[in-house]
């Protein structure tokens, strides 16, 4: 029965997309238009920063003309954000709900983990002319199980860049040039990172279709677990 359920699903959730474009397919599930990168251009509330610190993004990166250029931004980055551990700081000043925008973090020039470098980093590539998107993926270990004792993610930038969507890792400063927005999977050796045991894979990008589709799954496994004789 179960897997005549997950087979059914599959079928349906590859049916209603069959006829679609990859424009289309990006656009209803995704909700980001990649076919129009000048629209990540714009800064949002969360992301726009100071005449002061785009003059000394000016002063300090300059332009950022290709791949190559990236390395600069990573670099001015992490010496003017250090990790707040690293600036004196006991717990965390930044990473709360409504205090992760740039007005706050140039404040306090600190970062606490990989969604402020996520926004650090699309916000200085979108003041430097070089269309950017935050986007943020749960663990596949962490959203195929029943794990409640903790949360399994990672938060990253796609830039376009030299005509192409490239994904981009300013934790560890990976750049993954062959990149496929459309995937919603994003596996470990695209984002360089080290598996863990609840993590063999990689992470979903959020809103992918087949996350949504593992969802449902997941809460028909808990309905027919439920329905187990004890």
């Amino acid at each position: 029965m179960k897997k005549l359920l997950i087979v059914l699903l599959l079928f349906v959730s590859l049916t209603l997309f069959a006829n679609e474009s990859v424009e289309e397919k990006i656009e209803n599930k995704w909700g980001i238009n990649y076919s129009n990168p000048e629209k990540y251009l714009m800064q949002t509330p969360n992301t726009e920063v100071s005449p002061e610190f785009r003059e000394e993004l000016k002063n300090s990166i300059g332009e950022v003309d290709g791949i190559k250029d990236l390395q600069k931004v990573y670099r001015f980055i992490h010496k003017n954000f250090p990790h707040y551990s690293d600036a004196g700081y006991e717990e965390d000043p930044v990473d709360y709900v409504g205090q992760i925008n740039m007005s706050r973090l140039t404040e306090l020039r600190v970062f606490s983990g990989c969604t402020t470098l996520a926004v650090i980093l699309a916000s200085i590539l979108r003041e430097l002319d070089t269309p950017a998107i935050h986007i943020q993926g749960p663990g596949i270990g962490w959203a195929l199980n029943d794990i409640t004792e903790y949360t399994s993610g990672h938060a990253m930038v796609e830039a376009y860049i030299e005509g192409q969507w490239v994904l981009l890792d300013s934790v560890n400063n990976h750049i993954t040039v062959d990149y496929d927005p459309t995937d919603p999977v994003i596996a470990f050796n695209t984002t360089n990172q080290e598996p863990n045991p609840y993590e063999d894979v990689g992470y979903f990008i959020m809103f992918g279709g087949l996350l949504a589709l593992l969802i449902v799954l997941r809460l028909i496994k808990r309905w027919m677990q439920s329905k187990k004789p004890v």
